[in-house]
């Protein structure tokens, strides 16, 4: 032990509890560490939860990291699970461009998986097996990881699931293809598996999403030119809808969306449409009106994803969680190469900008669209005379973490500097170039989801298993 260590101890010796907790608050990771491996005393008072919700809050939250862990208030989290999350989510930031993958788990029935989607915290699963949910949980015991089937839900058709980022114990599941069928909503808890908190039993088009009270449908494929998005209040559980509009042959189909600045973004195959958030009649429709629409340099397809690179806190006593932000990244693959994706970003307007000339639709939603570089992870590889490989998913995370699969390579990305000529900068998505991370055989945007503040993916392989991969 360094002598300079040793001084200290022998000075903190006669400090009472009360101050030397203090020292630790405000002392570094490393050396809480370091100072509880020396003594009985210093070990329990390391130990006290006053010490490591100072370092959870000012090391994890206060940097923009993503929490590990499921979303409960930080209230309720114990002195172990804060200082476990909080050396959890050091270690990936440290290591981010370095972490290998590891698979920690992975079932044995060799049953054909339609979709994955990892509930945010890492250790909860929902998978799609045709007309079957499966609810699972990854358990650990003496360092070994085992999933563990905790519930079943049959709807007797083959289903799709989405979920709600609002609210993450909250989901939607719908019929994959058939329009105008039923819709439940359900929350999850291991208590409670699959309670339902709505169901219709007939709703227009097709289930896309869940935000909040909103369900959304796509009923863009229902009219030869009109149609768009049906809003429906699943909280009031009302006959009445709010329509977001789309001119089909000029926006194309539905893609996905987002929520954003207070508004609904949509984005369509060839342009991103912004509509102030609903309030839906109790009967009867109301149409929605366009506050912007921004053109794509190309027509896009899926998979999609946006990110803010901004880190989701984690929810307050009230169980709020909303942080405002200052950009939104939209990546997509390109329907004219799916060989790399391209990438734009909402900016605020700037004072001088007078991009509008006085327009006074701008101050509604005061942003711009850039037009980002593409990326294309098969650069080099093309310049030696292998084919490009198609993007075939693409799941970023609030804080810029993600993956993307393009054929059957698995590559990160992390929150980084972009640069916009001539002379303009942003904090966006940064794409690894180098080698692939781990390879996959899936073929489906919808079999690969990822946790990142537990730097986790789900891969659902074309074998019929799927299975559960720790970046460390």
């Amino acid at each position: 032990m360094p002598s300079s260590m040793m001084y200290c101890i022998a000075c903190f010796d006669k400090l009472v509890d009360d101050v030397l907790i203090q020292i630790l608050q405000m002392s570094t990771v490393q050396a809480v560490l370091s100072l509880r491996q020396t003594c009985r005393r210093y070990y329990l008072l390391s130990k006290t939860r006053i010490v490591w919700h100072a370092k959870f809050r000012r090391e994890v939250l206060a940097r923009g990291l993503p929490p590990p862990g499921p979303f409960r208030p930080i209230a309720t989290l114990s002195a172990t699970d804060l200082e476990k999350r909080t050396l959890q989510a050091l270690h990936l930031e440290n290591q981010w461009s370095r972490l290998s993958a590891k698979v920690i788990a992975s079932t044995q029935r060799r049953e054909t998986v339609d979709q994955v989607v990892f509930i945010p915290g890492g250790v909860e699963i929902v998978t799609v097996q045709n007309d079957k949910l499966i609810y699972w949980h990854v358990t650990c015991s003496s360092g070994r990881y085992c999933l563990k089937r905790i519930a079943e839900w049959n709807g007797r058709v083959a289903c799709k699931l989405v979920t709600d980022c609002e609210n993450p114990g909250v989901i939607a599941v719908g019929p994959r293809e058939q329009p105008n069928k039923f819709c439940t909503v359900f929350s999850l808890s291991q208590r409670r598996p699959f309670a339902t908190l709505c169901d219709y039993a007939l709703v227009p088009g097709i289930l896309a999403g869940i935000w909040h009270h909103l369900l959304l449908l796509d009923i863009t494929g229902e009219q030869d030119t009109t149609g768009g998005l049906a809003l429906l209040d699943w909280h009031a559980q009302t006959t009445g809808r709010a329509l977001l509009p789309c001119l089909r042959e000029l926006y194309g189909h539905f893609v996905d969306f987002a929520l954003f600045s207070d508004h609904i973004l949509v984005a369509w195959e060839n342009c991103m449409s912004v509509f102030d958030i609903p309030k839906v009649p109790a009967q009867g429709q109301v149409v929605m009106e366009h506050r912007r629409v921004f053109m794509f340099q190309e027509p896009i397809s899926r998979p999609v994803a946006f990110t803010t690179c901004i880190a989701r806190s984690l929810p307050a006593h009230d169980g709020s969680s909303r942080t405002r932000h200052s950009s939104l990244t939209i990546a997509a693959r390109p329907q004219s190469k799916g060989g790399k994706l391209v990438m734009s970003m909402l900016v605020p307007l700037s004072d001088d900008d007078d991009e509008h000339g006085g327009d006074s639709v701008a101050p509604l939603f005061p942003y711009r669209l850039l037009r980002l570089s593409p990326y294309t992870p098969s650069i080099l590889a093309d310049a030696g005379g292998r084919v490009s490989q198609t993007c075939t998913s693409l799941k970023l995370g609030s804080s810029g973490r993600g993956i993307c699969v393009f054929g059957e390579e698995v590559r990160i990305c992390g929150p980084g500097v972009l640069f916009h000529p001539p002379c303009e900068m942003q904090i966006g998505p940064v794409f690894e170039t180098g080698r692939a991370l781990y390879q996959v055989d899936v073929g489906s945007a919808e079999k690969v989801d990822f946790d990142e503040g537990t730097g986790r993916f789900v891969v659902a392989r074309t074998s019929g298993a799927f299975e559960v991969v720790q970046l460390c």
